[in-house]
């Protein structure tokens, strides 16, 4: 299956699936059915650098050294390093829902006070891919309405862009733009 479809792999650990509590980390795919399929796992001791380049070095092994074009993961600062030490050829993502989700949590406040506006303006400003000028544009208009001009998390967040923008995105990508097919599949995992 990775030799046909492992063009874009979607991979997160954040399902612990044993009376260890052993991270398992599953290596998902879709089909050209658009069915989500599983190129491997791996039961991780801990989640550290070292944990993450022997499992991504083990992967490599294991399907013949091909690099995915686009990995998505979550916003996980040892899994980004591991991806760029092993997986140097390969685009990595990180996942839209993961950063939607981080945003109800760091700008809450902001949330609350314009409920019905500032989430679907951020949206638009995440999937504006006409040009990087009218990215930036709408990015610092938004910290501008909102008053985010001094808040950390936005500030990391653009920092971070080339990652989750879709005007920056640069590689193939079987129409993901989350790790949702792996949350999906650790719903199946959860049933077993």
């Amino acid at each position: 299956d990775y030799a046909c479809f492992g063009d874009a792999v979607s991979f997160d650990t954040t399902f612990q699936t044993n009376k260890f509590e052993m991270p398992f980390a599953p290596f998902i795919g879709t089909n050209h059915h658009k069915q989500t399929i599983i190129f491997g796992a791996a039961l991780l001791f801990n989640e550290t650098i070292e944990s993450f380049v022997w499992a991504f070095e083990t992967f490599l092994a294991a399907i013949s050294g091909k690099h995915p074009s686009t990995i998505f993961t979550d916003q996980d600062a040892a899994m980004a390093e591991a991806i760029a030490y092993v997986f140097r050829n390969t685009s990595h993502r990180l996942c839209i829902w993961h950063i939607y989700l981080n945003a109800a949590k760091h700008l809450r406040h902001v949330i609350q006070k314009h409920p019905d506006k500032f989430l679907p303006e951020f949206k638009r400003c995440v999937n504006e891919d006409r040009s990087e000028d009218i990215f930036n544009e709408k990015w610092n208009k938004l910290l501008l309405d909102y008053n985010l001009e001094d808040n950390e998390w936005m500030a990391n967040l653009y920092t971070l862009r080339h990652k989750w923008a879709a005007i920056y995105r640069d590689s193939f990508t079987v129409d993901m733009n989350s790790t949702q097919r792996s949350e999906g599949m650790n719903n199946v995992f959860k049933k077993r």
